[in-house]
């Protein structure tokens, strides 16, 4: 039997174990969290990812994106009155990439060195448009609630 043939043999067993360790983690995160339920302290599944990709390498992140989705279903977040709500599913799905891209950071299979937003240049220009019009955005907004509150 070759390498090659034995690790391809192995993946499925490997990606397997990191989904279910991954939300065995997960369950135990939730239930260390902060009432209502979604908020925790201590999150054991990132350790599980970040480790798995350690120490069997980056191709076992469907594990840690399927891991994380099941615990964010399970959760809760997909739950409606009449079914699953789409919504619930989008903010599950947007926090299993989340999760994945998280694990593969750590890991460092993912360069973020590289990342427009670390850019060492610094444009006053643009600090000065930003700047301006998040203080018009906030000084609508807290007008507008000043508004509401006087009409009552």
């Amino acid at each position: 039997m070759t390498g090659l043939h034995r690790l391809t043999q192995l993946y499925p067993i490997r990606l397997a174990i990191v989904i279910i360790l991954y939300g065995l983690a997960g369950w135990l995160g939730l239930l260390l969290a902060v009432p209502p339920g979604y908020a925790t302290v201590l999150w054991p599944a990132s350790g599980i990812a970040v480790a798995a990709l350690l120490l069997y390498g980056a191709g076992l992140w469907p594990g840690v994106l399927l891991g994380s989705l099941i615990v964010n279903l399970s959760a809760g977040h997909a739950a409606a009155p009449d079914g699953i709500a789409a919504t619930g599913i989008a903010v599950a799905v947007a926090i299993a990439v989340g999760s994945t891209i998280q694990a593969l950071v750590a890991a460092g299979y993912a360069d973020v060195s590289a990342s427009f937003y670390l850019a060492p240049s610094f444009a006053p220009t643009g600090a000065i448009v930003g700047g301006l019009a998040f203080g018009f955005g906030m000084a609508l907004v807290g007008t507008c609630g000043f508004g509401a509150l006087v009409r009552l």
